[in-house]
């Protein structure tokens, strides 16, 4: 930091780029609901879900007390004014419902939730005006998620490419930074692997074996690589877990199949689009890196967000992967000490 009066823009990204920041992220025990049996849980959750006889099915679920959020201290003879604070927490999505537990949040701040514009995820936002010396202020929430594994549908004949899409859907149709879909490589190869398959849902297959079978898996974390791409993963027959979604993703947009990435702790895997035979239109899960079959999914940890391609409002003409964490202030002393908190509690 620059001192002797000099105002510093300070922006922290979380270093660890999410998808590989834990190597294993353990599931805790599930908290009691009344005297109601599994069985009653998982029927009450599939009536209030509304959900229909087609599309991947809900499972047993498992309920996680999840911490999100961020401390912030100034250092001793240091102030710190005009902060703004952003962490990633769960939303809700069709196979995860989430509650607020408890909420501790310092009075002296202004503290919300806001949706990215995008879609797929939500942040808490701090603002504060001034960060005394010495002084330490709080912003984080406990939640608890309800998830559901997803089972993979037993009729998979009546589920069809769609021609038309949601405006919500069709950003998962286009190129982003990492998944190369107007390549011509990825292009050409896209149809090449689907030529012969008649039935949509085994085109989507297609696409997802050629990538399991054809790149293999090699485990490394944010701290020691780059994210290489859908066109590095080709080219180097190997790839982590997002590589190997990378490749997968840009496969099926090749093929006018919506795709996106999912990112859990320590962890990402893909999903894709299709409609039935009645225009409604579902995602299904693709654990590319794994041995889980394709639109089936025991995985329950916590979902932090859907898609491949954010901007955040403090910083518009930057594309991320994934929703950082962001510290931003001004000082005239030593930086501030911060932390960012995902953390799954027990029970």
């Amino acid at each position: 930091m620059k001192k002797s009066g000099s105002r510093t823009r300070l922006t922290v990204l979380w270093l660890g780029i999410y998808c590989c920041f834990i190597s294993a992220f353990p599931v805790f025990g599930q908290i009691k609901f009344g005297e109601l049996s599994d069985a009653e849980k998982a029927n009450e959750a599939r009536t209030e879900l509304k959900q229909s006889s087609k599309g991947p099915q809900l499972g047993k679920p498992q309920v996680i007390k999840y911490r999100a959020g961020m401390i912030f201290e100034a250092r001793p003879k240091s102030e710190c004014s005009n902060i703004i604070g952003a962490a990633p927490v769960p939303m809700d999505f069709p196979e995860q419902k989430v509650r607020v537990l408890e909420e501790n949040f310092p009075s002296v701040a202004k503290v919300t939730y806001r949706e990215l514009k995008e879609g797929g995820a939500k942040e808490l936002l701090f603002k504060m005006k001034k960060l005394h010396a010495g002084q330490q202020v709080e912003a984080t929430v406990i939640f608890e998620v309800t998830r559901y594994p997803w089972i993979r549908p037993e009729k998979t004949d009546c589920y069809f490419i769609p021609k038309n899409v949601p405006r919500s859907v069709t950003r998962y149709k286009k190129r982003s930074q990492y998944m190369q879909s107007d390549s011509s490589k990825i292009r050409s190869l896209a149809k090449e692997i689907v030529k012969e398959k008649d039935n949509d849902w085994d085109k989507v297959e297609a696409l997802f074996n050629y990538v399991r079978e054809n790149v293999m898996y090699e485990e490394e974390t944010a701290e020691t690589k780059p994210m290489r791409g859908a066109l590095a993963a080709l080219e180097n027959k190997k790839g982590d877990c997002e590589d190997m979604c990378a490749l997968f993703i840009a496969l099926c947009r090749a093929q006018d199949i919506p795709a996106r990435l999912v990112r859990v702790p320590g962890h990402c895997y893909a999903e894709f689009y299709l409609v039935d035979d009645e225009k409604e239109g579902y995602w299904f899960p693709a654990q590319v890196s794994g041995t889980e079959p394709m639109g089936g999914l025991q995985d329950t940890r916590v979902i932090l967000q859907k898609g491949d391609s954010f901007k955040l409002p403090e910083s518009p003409k930057e594309e991320t992967l994934y929703v950082k964490e962001l510290f931003m202030g001004e000082t005239s002393g030593a930086d501030p000490v911060y932390q960012f908190i995902q953390e799954q509690m027990g029970r």
